[in-house]
């Protein structure tokens, strides 16, 4: 008996160190796995490294890390299809992983993993072919979750590996040295006949900005795809005429082309290859009220016509809306609103739109992103503008695409 006591006091000790071990880790880990059935969807909890917080950290400044290599479930077939449904994280201290506030998120991005796969070989391997990109979802400040409706999902073959990516910020003066991490929820479910798939869309605001760069831009293979600024395109995404950019006091602005002699770019990352070397996605915005206004029609590269079921946005303090403008008929597509928090900089939250029934998109259509700032800060501040869109990978079979029916549109 005594032997076996020893046991048993030898085997808590080493639990104990372990978890210990574990909890100081120094390395991005999985916490904890629910796996999906019929009747349950299933959860991937995701730990990321510990962020040391010890000075202010402005959008894109702040450490990140990269947790590489995730699958959703390792006891079954990797050819079979699932459906990702939605990811959520918050903000915790490093040591007891209590919830602390969301002002020091700065993004995340769930992706292919950019070592093992890439959205042609993805999107080749179901059948029809569908059209995702690198990224999958992206979370942003105000916006720390995202799920889409009941019945939709995003396909993915359950032995495609994923990357989450995530930075934090810091940019309030006064915060005490702190050391914090990103804890994060991955959903997603079994594949049916009746879930309808997915695929995203991102569409920019963007600005000619005053400086042009002598080098050309290119894509940076060593930078991974979840860190970038803005998308890994290979298509060129310029509008077809000159962006536009309006001081809403002064009449005599509006419609000025370009804004080449207005707009001061924030950041290196925010010249990105699709939109060319003379326009950025990053600008500082100056004191006012001021409207920013791109063709979109390129982004969006609609294979056909559908519809969206999920839409919600990126702004940066000071920003108030955003809105998706049908240019053939002059009709608000959809719009999203920014409220920042009152004590403090930052974003509180981006409002999203969920639509069982769909948004309709015309692929021969043309559109336009519309952002507003209003900057009372008395200073330039940085900013951007992204509309992040989920439309069906094929129209409705027995469903006229048109007009969402009053009360299936959720807006929050």
């Amino acid at each position: 008996m005594k032997k076996i006591h020893y046991l048993f006091y030898f085997s808590v000790l080493a639990a104990g160190a372990a978890v210990l071990a574990n909890r100081d880790s120094q390395e991005p880990r999985i916490l904890s796995r629910v796996e999906a059935g019929p009747e349950n969807p299933g959860v991937v909890e995701l730990l990321s490294a510990p962020y040391q917080i010890d000075r202010k950290y402005q959008s894109m400044e702040g450490p990140m890390t990269v947790q590489a290599g995730l699958k959703l479930s390792p006891e079954r077939g990797g050819d079979e299809t699932m459906m990702l449904t939605g990811v959520e994280s918050e903000v915790v201290t490093a040591e007891n992983l209590e919830v602390i506030s969301p002002e020091f998120f700065c993004h995340s991005n769930l992706t292919l993993a950019a070592d093992t796969t890439n959205p042609d070989a993805h999107n080749s391997g179901f059948t029809p072919a569908t059209h995702a990109d690198w990224r999958l979802f992206t979370l942003v400040p105000g916006r720390l979750s995202m799920r889409l409706p009941p019945g939709f999902g995003i396909p993915i073959k359950n032995g495609t590996e994923l990357d989450y990516l995530t930075m934090v910020l810091n940019q309030n003066e006064g915060r005490p040295d702190q050391k914090i991490r990103i804890r994060t929820r991955v959903h997603y479910a079994e594949a049916d006949k009746q879930t309808r798939a997915l695929f995203r869309r991102a569409a920019y605001v963007y600005l000619a900005h005053q400086e042009t760069p002598v080098v050309e831009v290119k894509t940076d293979p060593s930078v991974h795809a979840g860190a970038k600024c803005g998308e890994v395109c290979r298509a060129d995404q310029k509008a077809k005429v000159p962006s536009l950019f309006t001081h809403v006091l002064d009449d005599s602005l509006k419609n000025h082309p370009g804004a080449s002699c207005c707009i001061e770019n924030a950041s290196e990352g925010g010249i990105v290859p699709q939109f060319g070397s003379n326009n950025t996605i990053h600008w500082m915005v100056p004191p006012g009220k001021h409207r920013y206004t791109t063709e979109v029609t390129k982004q969006l590269n609609l294979p056909f016509d559908t519809t969206a079921h999920y839409i919600t946005g990126h702004l940066h303090p000071t920003g108030v809306t955003m809105k998706l403008r049908d240019k053939d008929t002059g009709e608000i597509v959809a719009q999203i609103a920014s409220t920042d928090f009152t004590d403090k900089i930052g974003v509180a939250d981006m409002s999203e739109i969920r639509s069982e029934q769909g948004i309709l998109f015309r692929k021969d259509g043309n559109y336009e992103l519309e952002a507003e700032y209003d900057n009372k800060t008395g200073a330039s501040i940085d900013a951007m503008a992204i509309l992040y869109l989920y439309l069906a990978e094929k129209p409705p079979a027995n469903a006229e695409l048109g007009a969402v029916a009053e009360g299936n549109l959720e807006e929050k």
